[in-house]
């Protein structure tokens, strides 16, 4: 698609690194539903060529309504092979009805440098195009590109092939992939994918007045990557959701991030947070808590430990994992301005997290020092 920008990569509950997208004008879609629908729509890292890990998913900022208008939601996941520097981009974009995508697609296309060239593409239910050639990356980079981008009914939707240098990818692969996910948007569409789209709605409130910098599902081969394991607890999760936002400027600490995680039965949701200790890579300077306790939650385990933004003190993040029925959630605070306040908060906000995944009322956590009221 024309937003070719790289995204903040991220991992689950630990920020890893940021580039230079700035997330602090995206748009969660106030609909739990939207945002199921959107993040559900693109590619996983199992749709892929082997190679290819992810590093980073987010809601993104919606086109200027005076040109685009009735576009809900506009979401990206990306994929980078670490061997060759090749990036693949899966995005969508949600309109209110399928006029609205149409008209949409027409002006989203419209507009590109002349180093890019469109094709015809037979793919989606209406105009699709396949775009190839070369345009510039924030840092001044030129990279080749072959980006298909496609339209199905009220979806605009694309998978884009980015070279690690001026050469352009053979768009094919583009373009096989393009079909993978007009069929996952169909399947999506139709409540058909093996997908929980409940989920996002399962976590308090904590974007208004934050960077979103990750949102989105993870499977769990891609979870298992993440922490480094094989054949762990985390093997037999359905769904994951996880959400980090931040609370300083552009991106900076205090950051939260929540993730929701389910399993078929309340013994397997149980294993993980006792084998939590081997499963998620040991934190730095990291302490593990004695007897810490959810109120409302059947087990859970506690972390302190020092963020990459440990300057600002030792200690000055805190992690909960706690098991409550089928469900494992992970609560993480990083970079608060000491040791009691990261606990604090996290304590703070655990509590509302499990009445909301428990069917209660999901309100915003008061969490002072991390969390602006």
């Amino acid at each position: 698609m024309r937003n070719r920008t790289f995204i903040l990569s991220v991992v689950t509950a630990v920020l890893i690194a940021a580039s230079g997208f700035q997330a602090g004008a995206a748009q969660v879609p106030a609909s739990a539903e939207v945002q199921a629908q959107a993040a559900a729509m693109t590619l996983s890292s199992e749709d892929l060529p082997t190679g290819f890990t992810l590093t980073g998913e987010t809601f993104l900022p919606l086109p200027d309504a005076t040109q685009v208008p009735g576009a809900t939601a506009h979401y990206v996941s990306q994929y980078t092979n670490l061997d060759n520097g090749q990036q693949i981009r899966s995005y969508v974009y949600l309109f209110e009805d399928d006029a609205a995508a149409t008209a949409g697609m027409d002006v989203i296309e419209g507009d590109e440098p002349s180093t890019l060239t469109d094709a015809a593409a037979e793919v989606g239910s209406g105009k699709a195009e396949l775009t190839t050639g070369t345009y510039e990356s924030l840092d001044g980079t030129v990279i080749g590109t072959a980006d298909v981008t496609f339209v199905r009914g009220n979806v605009v939707a694309g998978v884009a092939v980015d070279g690690a240098d001026e050469t352009v990818p053979d768009s094919k692969l583009a373009t096989d992939l393009a079909k993978r996910a007009d069929a996952r948007v169909q399947q999506v569409q139709a409540g058909e994918f093996a997908i929980d789209l409940a989920l996002p709605g399962l976590l308090v409130p904590i974007t208004d007045n934050a960077t979103v910098i990750q949102a989105g599902y993870l499977s769990a081969g891609e979870s298992e990557a993440i922490y480094g394991t094989q054949g762990s607890a985390l093997t037999s999760l359905t769904g994951t959701y996880i959400q980090t936002v931040a609370f300083g400027d552009e991106g900076a600490v205090p950051r939260v991030t929540l993730g929701v995680s389910t399993f078929a039965t309340p013994e397997e949701a149980a294993a993980v947070v006792e084998q939590a200790d081997l499963i998620f890579k040991p934190l730095a300077d990291q302490e593990k808590v004695d007897g810490a306790t959810v109120e409302g939650a059947d087990s859970a385990v506690a972390y302190r430990y020092t963020s990459r933004d440990g300057s600002i003190a030792e200690k000055e993040s805190y992690r909960i994992i706690f098991a409550q029925g089928t469900a494992v959630t992970v609560v993480d605070v990083q970079g608060a301005q000491d040791s009691a306040t990261a606990e604090a908060a996290a304590n703070a906000i655990a509590g509302p997290q499990v009445t909301c995944q428990t069917g209660g009322e999901c309100v915003k956590p008061a969490a002072p020092g991390v969390i602006p009221g």
